[in-house]
């Protein structure tokens, strides 16, 4: 077997496991799945139904137009205490089931607003989603044709993080009607390193090393209108961001060595290349996003609110570079919360669904597809002025993927995402 042949016999073996970090790292879930954080502390135990609401520095970011009707001056801050996110792919490699795990802390939310007669102004920054990915996975017994891998051992990095900063004006118009429009700077930042050894049947061995560095910087705005009447209130907001610099790197190591494809001298020696390559992100896609939302306050102890919203599809302008286009997706929050006096207990449920479209079985190399459901829970509690909250949220979801490189097969993914919330609020 010659030099050329058997080489790409071992990258084939050897890469198509690597799918695991390109595919599933297609836009990490930022772009496809719009709701993986829910904002606010408030917000976040509501489900997100906060659109018809807004009365805090959240509001920024649902509508401002909610600002015009905040009835105090204050600081707003909420600290995720503990994230973990799992996805499950079935049958993955050796039929075996293949799991992928993230662990994080990180400030989730910080703001204020302030009053200025019939303007409020507020400013807010935000954490919209995070991974921290540290994984080691070793497979034996893989295959038994001469020159496939025997064993393969992977280490998986990763450190993604997309994250909101800007201010809100908003303006009450009448004394039931207001409009509010926000401006944000924001940063993605995605770093994922994957090492891979694999030990071929005949004593070959190929070892690969795959660095991907993006950053995408740019603009985003929000305009919101509000109808707050006596015990319903109507809000409006349209949510839409532009990029100003997307740049990525990527470098490539492969080492390969077949003891039997010897040279001149008789010896066998290791092939080695390296790939790096700089480009402009393909991955950066931002989708307009509408909502209508409707909140409900029963009685003077029971509020209801919903938000219905539409993000719509964004074409990809590098579908020869590996991108993929988002179809426009539905999604839909509902909450409730009973007021308790010095104590007020939420609940909300809600849809995360990815802006993918499902993989097509005739095709290669698409990214996951999981559409998730969410629930979420908390309390909060007033003494003195000062507000404190404590809050649970988790989404659970099933979707389809292709995690082998170059392979039609799709397989099965389930998917965890859990949340612990601490937030609190000072009045100034």
């Amino acid at each position: 077997m010659n030099r050329g042949f058997r080489h790409f016999c071992c990258c084939l073996a050897a890469v198509t496991l690597l799918a695991g970090s390109t595919a599933r790292g297609d836009a990490f879930q930022s772009t496809a799945n719009q709701r993986n954080m829910l904002p606010g502390g408030r917000a976040q135990m509501l489900g997100g139904a906060y659109t018809a609401i807004s009365d805090d520095a959240p509001g920024c970011y649902y509508n401002p137009a909610g600002l015009a009707f905040s009835r105090d001056d204050r600081i707003e801050a909420s600290g995720t205490a503990y994230r973990t996110t799992k996805v499950t792919y079935d049958g993955a490699i050796n039929d075996k089931p293949f799991e992928e795990r993230s662990e994080v802390f990180y400030p989730s939310f910080l703001g204020g607003t302030a009053k200025l007669g019939p303007l409020t102004v507020g400013y807010a920054y935000m954490t919209l989603d995070a991974r921290n990915v540290y994984q080691q996975d070793k497979y034996t017994d893989i295959f038994t044709a001469e020159g496939a891998p025997r064993t393969y051992s992977r280490t998986y990095l990763e450190n993604s993080t997309y994250r909101w900063a800007g201010g809100t004006a908003s303006l009450k118009l009448t004394d039931h009607l207001s409009y509010g429009g926000s401006l944000f700077y924001y940063q993605r930042n995605i770093e994922f390193t994957t090492s891979q050894l694999a030990v071929l049947n005949g004593g070959g061995i190929f070892s690969r090393s795959d660095t991907l560095k993006t950053l995408n910087t740019g603009l985003a705005g929000v305009n919101g209108l509000m109808y707050h009447g006596d015990s319903l209130s109507i809000g409006l907001s349209v949510r839409t961001a532009g990029a100003m610099s997307n740049r990525s790197r990527y470098y490539s190591d492969e080492i390969t060595y077949d003891p039997k494809d010897v040279n001149d001298t008789g010896n066998a020696e290791p092939t080695v290349t390296h790939t790096e390559v700089k480009y402009k992100a393909y991955n950066e896609m931002n989708p307009t996003t509408y909502t209508i939302g409707f909140a409900w306050w029963a009685t003077g102890w029971l509020m209801l609110t919903t938000d219905v919203m539409m993000h719509e599809g964004v074409k990809t302008l590098y579908p020869n570079l590996g991108g993929h286009d988002l179809q426009t997706t539905f999604n839909y929050s509902a909450g409730l919360e009973l007021d308790l006096g010095f104590m007020s207990v939420m609940g909300g449920s809600f849809s995360n669904n990815s802006m993918y479209r499902k993989p097509d079985r005739e095709k290669v190399s698409q990214p996951t597809h999981i559409d998730y459901r969410g629930v979420s829970g908390g309390i909060s509690w007033h003494f003195g002025g000062l507000n404190g909250e404590l809050g649970y949220m988790t989404q659970k979801g099933t979707g389809e993927a292709q995690i082998l490189t170059g392979s039609k097969s799709v397989q099965t993914a389930h998917g965890v995402i859990s949340t612990y919330l601490i937030s609190g609020k000072v009045p100034l």
